[in-house]
């Protein structure tokens, strides 16, 4: 993830827009039995993501997590997956 963010993110400032996705699990908004591992990895796709927005948006760089729920057991299904543009 940090390589998919730093190869793009010097030209997007140059050019003053952009917009990065993240793909992440529904696994980082709550935590099931024995996924606690797992959960925290997601949960930080969410924070660096969050983080990250407030550094370039002087740069009018976008940055949107997705949340994807399907194969993870510990949570209940939706019908769609959780989308945080911030």
């Amino acid at each position: 993830m940090l390589y998919g963010i730093a190869e793009p993110l010097p030209h997007m400032k140059q050019q003053k827009a952009g917009h990065l996705i993240n793909v992440s699990s529904v696994a980082g908004h709550k935590v099931g039995p024995g996924f606690a591992v797992y959960a925290a990895t997601k949960h930080a796709v969410r924070a660096l993501s969050e983080g990250l927005r407030q550094e370039v948006k002087p740069y009018n760089i976008r940055t949107t997590v997705i949340s994807l729920w399907r194969g993870v057991e510990c949570v209940p299904r939706t019908k769609s997956p959780v989308v945080n543009t911030v």
